[in-house]
């Protein structure tokens, strides 16, 4: 009985941890794409720089 315990509580908060397993998602997708436009104004400087 005391291994149910644990195993019911975690999967009664397991839409809480897949909620915030999305946002975590989410937040890494947007600072991928913040840090590839970083690359492509930092790149586009470069040129700009050398014509």
């Amino acid at each position: 009985m005391i291994y149910i315990e644990p195993l019911f509580f975690i999967h009664k908060s397991n839409g809480v941890l897949s909620e915030l397993k999305d946002l975590a998602i989410i937040n890494f997708n947007q600072l991928v794409i913040l840090i590839i436009m970083i690359k492509i104004n930092f790149y586009n400087i470069c040129i700009d720089e050398k014509a």
